[in-house]
């Protein structure tokens, strides 16, 4: 595969990474902790999101965290659970109150909880909480308004794209690939020329999920494990976390482009989950006649 021009260009301030909360240290804590906290709730106490809701008002400080972290847990892993109107007025409540609070990690959770829940009710206060320092409970809002979708959730998404921080325009572009609106394919098409690859690759992935086909050329590079070699700072799991994810596009969206690069991936990657899975790719290219 010709390597693109663009693709020379040095990766200056962030990591690549593609499609995932794993751009900061401490978000790759939150999601460890997080994957920990489903696994407790498996094999423990069947969840309860008043008592989880009521430690974390009452609680120590540390206690409430925990409680926050057990409450988004909770929520990803029964996303059938429906939620009264005074669990989300409580829900908002303790998300504002975390706002004047030193410690990130309780308004992070908390915001997590917030885009689970999904009601777009939430969004004027989860644009309240873009307005704090940290960045990782920032991108937790951000992450959030990507699963409500309220109007001013998405107007205030594409304002973030022309923030000074990667790490925020990353979320953003990823956000709004989340949301059912064909009306943002033309707001992210420039950031398949981006100079950084990570923009480009999130935009093309973005742009994928609502339907248009401009940045499959760059899904396509994605799914070629000699690709990765220009970045000599991509490790192998973030070369894997890119794989997948790609491969998952192209069994979504069977195209010719993608064969070649699935039956290579099927028959040759070292990584025996992304070799299946490009396999059972395939069997879907097989199905729709490619």
């Amino acid at each position: 595969m010709a390597a693109d021009p663009q693709d020379q260009t040095p990766i200056r301030r962030i990591r690549v990474v593609i499609h995932s909360f794993f751009i900061i240290p401490f978000l790759i804590a939150v999601f460890a902790v997080l994957v920990f906290a489903m696994i407790k709730l498996v094999v423990g106490s069947p969840p309860n999101l008043e008592q989880a809701l009521a430690t974390i008002s009452r609680g120590s400080e540390t206690e409430r965290w925990q409680a926050a972290m057990d409450l988004t847990a909770m929520l990803q892993s029964r996303r059938d659970l429906q939620v009264e109107q005074a669990f989300r007025d409580q829900l908002i409540f303790e998300y504002r109150r975390s706002l004047f609070e030193r410690k990130p990690y309780l308004r992070t959770y908390l915001a997590l909880a917030m885009g689970l829940v999904g009601d777009p009710a939430f969004d004027p206060y989860l644009i309240e909480g873009l307005d704090t320092p940290d960045q990782a409970s920032r991108l937790a809002a951000i992450k959030a308004l990507g699963l409500t979708g309220s109007d001013a959730g998405v107007a205030t998404l594409v304002a973030l794209l022309q923030d000074p921080e990667p790490a925020v325009v990353l979320e953003s572009i990823i956000s709004l690939g989340r949301l059912n609106r064909p009306e943002m394919v033309p707001i992210l098409l420039p950031f398949l020329e981006h100079s950084e690859a990570n923009m480009r690759w999130d935009a093309a992935v973005a742009l994928a999920k609502l339907g248009d086909r401009s940045g499959w050329p760059i899904i396509n590079k994605l799914l070629d494990r000699s690709y990765y070699s220009q970045f000599s700072q991509v490790n192998e799991i973030e070369q894997d976390r890119a794989i997948t994810v790609a491969v998952e596009i192209a069994r979504q969206w069977p195209d010719e482009l993608f064969k070649e690069n699935l039956e290579t991936l099927s028959r040759n990657d070292p990584n025996l989950r992304i070799a299946d899975a490009a396999l059972k790719a395939l069997r879907v290219f097989k199905q729709a006649g490619l």
